[in-house]
């Protein structure tokens, strides 16, 4: 499968380390109004650790120009689930993505819930 998008997920500065969390990164379809967004393509990395450095991530798969616009959403689960908790980082804002549908390199900034 091809490289969709790539980059790094910047935690906040004062977050401690950890070790063995989940990252879920999500490709979502966000062009249908008054819906959820679907998601597209994800990724999974299981058993991450934090180090005080920005984490890297890759997104692999395929995708239609029909599915366009794009978000790409991140989760880091720190209770190692994909339903969100206290104490698990996610993006707040919104990163578009794939608008010329090559590989592109996005860097994400998530916050702690």
């Amino acid at each position: 499968m091809a490289t969709l998008i790539k980059g790094k997920i910047h935690l906040p500065s004062d977050t401690e380390n950890f070790a063995g969390a989940t990252v879920y990164i999500y490709v979502e379809n966000a062009g249908l109004m008054d819906m959820p967004a679907q998601v597209v393509t994800q990724t999974i990395q299981h058993n991450v650790t934090y180090e005080g450095q920005a984490l890297a991530y890759s997104v692999e798969g395929q995708v239609s120009e029909d599915d366009a616009p794009f978000n790409l959403r991140v989760h880091i689960s720190t209770h190692n689930s994909d339903d969100v908790k206290k104490g698990d980082f996610v993006t707040k804002r919104t990163y578009s993505v794939l608008g010329d549908q090559s590989p592109e390199t996005v860097d994400v900034n998530v916050e702690l819930v």
